[in-house]
């Protein structure tokens, strides 16, 4: 498998190790990666399958990320950096380390729970629409917000200690300035 086969390179000459495969999807791949520099932080690098890495889609790709990394947001997912390399893209961003709410989900009848309580659900419910406003007032429209891509700062539950983030997933920018209210 090709996302296997990174594990172990660097990109961005030399500046991220890639680790782990943290999941996959129809137009690529996100892995764990480490910072090589002083910092050692974890961040998350999505990438995009080679087979879509044709011009058009690297540059809807690389507006992706820049899109994003102009939203500064508290519960948006910060951007790194953006680069390419040979037929590899790739957007560098913060890892959050407590997976998503769908894995949560998934997992919460196992840890015999049934999901987020209510007052969990409405803190999180805020927190997404906080961030899709942000965008929204910016010209941004996420077009694919679903549990997968709703990530969380901090392992335990989702309550004030663990912040959700959207992730980045196919925002558009808007062909039509949003009116003031």
């Amino acid at each position: 498998m090709i996302s296997d086969q990174m594990l172990g390179h660097t990109i961005d000459h030399g500046r991220y190790r890639l680790i782990d495969v943290l999941g996959m999807g129809g137009m690529g791949v996100v892995y764990l990666a480490e910072e090589t520099s002083v910092l050692k932080r974890s961040v998350a690098v999505k990438t995009i399958r080679t087979e879509l890495s044709d011009p058009k889609f690297t540059e809807r790709f690389a507006r992706e990320a820049k899109t994003i990394a102009d939203l500064d947001h508290p519960y948006i997912v910060r951007i790194y950096a953006f680069g390419s390399e040979g037929d590899l893209s790739y957007i560098v961003m913060h890892y959050l380390a407590g997976g998503s709410l769908k894995q949560r989900l998934e997992q919460a009848p196992k840890r015999g729970v049934k999901g987020p309580s209510p007052g969990e659900t409405a803190m999180l419910v805020s927190h997404i629409a906080d961030a899709l406003d942000h965008a929204h007032l910016r010209g941004v429209i996420h077009r694919d917000v679903k549990p997968g891509n709703i990530m969380f700062d901090a392992d335990g539950p989702a309550s004030s200690r663990a912040t959700s983030r959207l992730f980045c997933a196919a925002p558009t920018p808007r062909t039509t300035p949003r009116r003031n209210r």
